[in-house]
């Protein structure tokens, strides 16, 4: 526990990044006067590590020692924020709440952890973990995949396997994209689903989705069984999304029990980026596209990227290697715009109403 302690950092050093804003429109944003919780990657590619901003760009906390932070997320109940640390070395990967001022509050061990961590509504923790080896690709038996598990525990303990693409899914593996080719995240390896979301919608606490970018589908899975409810999108989709296709999205957020929003990155197409929001209707086994939005001045978006819903309306969009956080109305006006310099890339972002530090 000391060593975890002297890993937590909490005074921002002198080279902090800075934000410009661009568009300030007080009187319609949902962000001014408020703090966004994010990812920030240097502008030589590391480190990655967690970043609390208020709206006119200044870091007010920032997490940079402790390993490569994968995620930051705002827990649904208690102090603190979620951190989510990749394996470094011989170092295994770990969830741990931490406090802005360096508590170290707890320590969910998550060995393989990568991309994701969310808090469920029954307070346990669920996150994505890679899982190597576990089957060849039948036309090239000495080449093995590495697909992804979704593991749920209690904070503080062990967790379990909730779904497992390898075991739970509806298929075996294929071939999907040139995004599979040997090695690309997991050396030796050709990378299957990539998985790289979880989200929960509210009102529906039994079921989890996991979002494949490889396999440009989300799927929901029953929490206790890991039996599949349905798959929005994709090859194996049952959903009829009507004609309309994603490639290679990502996501953070389903503002309600019917309907999610995604960042469609549109990496094969290099068409502009965009974000949707999906309307399902499961009895019917239809969805539709009821709103959507791309930035006139950001093309393609190639990885990461995000989308929140904001309580009034307004949605919170993150142009990962645009730098560039944006506030739009459901009319698609932005209200607020900032460009953060200095830095890479920014991660996936929410908005953090609480006190800033």
């Amino acid at each position: 526990m000391s060593l975890l302690l002297s890993l937590l950092a909490c005074t921002p050093p002198a080279d902090l990044p800075e934000g410009e804003v661009l568009v300030a429109d007080a009187e319609r944003s949902e962000v001014v006067g408020k703090g966004l919780l994010l990812t920030l990657t240097e502008a030589n590619g590391e480190p990655t590590y967690g970043a609390l901003l208020d709206s006119d760009g200044t870091v007010r906390w920032r997490r940079s020692l402790g390993g490569r932070v994968l995620r930051v997320r705002t827990p649904r109940t208690g102090e603190g924020v979620l951190v989510l640390l990749d394996r470094q070395d011989d170092d295994p990967g770990r969830i741990q709440r931490e406090t802005f001022d360096g508590r170290l509050l707890s320590v969910t061990e998550a060995p393989e952890a990568h991309h994701d961590v969310l808090e469920l509504a029954d307070g346990r923790l669920a996150w994505l973990e890679h899982v190597e080896g576990v089957s060849p690709l039948p036309a090239n038996p000495e080449a093995p995949i590495s697909t992804d598990i979704v593991m749920v525990g209690p904070e503080g303990g062990r967790g379990e396997p909730a779904f497992s693409f390898f075991e739970d899914y509806s298929v075996d593996p294929y071939w999907v994209c040139d995004h599979m080719e040997k090695g690309q995240r997991i050396p030796g390896h050709h990378q299957w689903t990539h998985s790289n979301s979880i989200v929960q919608a509210p009102g529906r606490d039994d079921e989890l989705g996991v979002l494949s970018r490889n396999l440009d589908g989300l799927v929901w899975f029953d929490l206790d069984s890991g039996a599949i409810h349905d798959q929005l999108g994709g090859e194996q989709g049952t959903v009829d999304l009507g004609g309309e296709a994603f490639d290679h999205p990502h996501m953070s957020h389903a503002p309600d029990a019917d309907t999610v929003l995604l960042f469609d990155n549109r990496l094969h197409t290099k068409e502009d980026s965009r974000v949707v929001e999906v309307a399902v209707d499961r009895e019917a086994g239809t969805a539709e596209v009821v709103w959507s939005y791309d930035h006139p001045d950001i093309g393609n978006v190639g990885f990461l990227g995000d989308a929140r819903r904001l309580p009034g309306g307004n949605t919170l969009i993150a142009w990962t290697d645009e730098r560039r956080l944006t506030e739009v109305t459901p009319e698609g006006d932005i209200v607020w715009e900032l460009r953060i310099d200095g830095i890479k890339y920014i991660g996936r972002v929410e908005l953090w109403d609480g006190p800033l530090p």
